[in-house]
């Protein structure tokens, strides 16, 4: 009977790790994360951050390169939503100053 009760309560606790491990950002980031993980660390960190901009959840990605700085929204399926920032200082986020930020869910901490 003891033997039952570890048994369960060791499939139970298995269960609620994998509750913690749901996905922070989409997949398809993943790339742009290896990227930054494959080049040397920048003194300024690259990262991922939740927004909440025009009725829609975006992950904003920052590069971490000072020069360029550029920042690439990206909505839950990963269409590059727009970007701003950078050498050229792009901005094709109309309203950005309106996004309500959520949460960083990725930074590179080398």
């Amino acid at each position: 009977m003891k033997k039952m009760i570890i048994i369960l309560l060791v499939i139970f606790s298995c269960s609620k790790n994998d509750d913690k491990d749901i996905e922070k950002y989409p997949e398809c980031l993943d790339f742009e994360v290896s990227e930054v993980l494959d080049a040397p660390p920048t003194s300024v960190r690259a990262n991922i951050k939740k927004y909440s901009y025009l009725n829609m959840t975006v992950y904003a990605f920052f590069e971490g390169n000072v020069v360029e700085g550029q920042t690439r929204v990206y909505d839950k399926s990963c269409n590059l939503v727009c970007e701003y920032g950078g050498i050229g200082n792009v901005n094709t986020c109309e309203n950005w100053e309106n996004a309500e930020f959520i949460e960083t869910v990725w930074t590179d901490n080398r």
